[in-house]
């Protein structure tokens, strides 16, 4: 399971972003880092709590990043 499938079993982006208590580009960025290790415990409480189904302590650990952080290139003047 990667970051996006989790995101989509918590309802989606809105959704995941509201429950999360974090902005929709903390959830892009987490699509493409992961989800960062001091938040695991917390989305997995979240996900008991609210019986959302294959999502674990474990599957969030687990989840791969779901998209490649593109580089940024700088202009150069």
């Amino acid at each position: 399971m990667d970051v996006a499938q989790v995101i989509e079993a918590f309802g989606g982006q809105e959704a995941a972003a509201v429950l999360f208590g974090v902005s929709k580009p903390t959830l892009y960025l987490w699509e493409e880092v992961g989800f960062p290790p001091k938040r695991w415990k917390q989305l997995a409480g979240l996900a008991e709590r609210l019986n959302v189904a294959g999502v674990t302590l474990d599957t969030i650990m687990q989840a791969r990043p779901s998209r490649t952080r593109t580089p940024r290139v700088r202009a150069v003047a």
